[in-house]
């Protein structure tokens, strides 16, 4: 599924980047790609564990990675 597909699908949830405009394609990459959900946190160029709870398990989090990538090739 496209990124442009699942914001049509999302667009009731009124969801909004950092400045309350109307989220778009690459604020939902920003979400999808950001590891904060899975458990950890980007510092210096590294992924590290953090101290706060997971959302989603690690393997969906990499199977959406690896989709991701492949929408990029299309």
């Amino acid at each position: 599924m496209s990124l442009r597909a699942i914001l049509q699908r999302v667009t009731g949830l009124e969801l909004t980047s950092r400045n309350g405009k109307i989220l778009g394609t690459s604020a939902l990459r920003g979400i999808l790609t950001n590891p904060f959900y899975m458990g950890k946190v980007r510092h210096n160029g590294f992924v590290r564990s953090g101290k706060h709870e997971m959302i989603i398990d690690e393997r969906l989090f990499l199977n959406v990675q690896e989709n991701l990538k492949g929408s990029r090739k299309s």
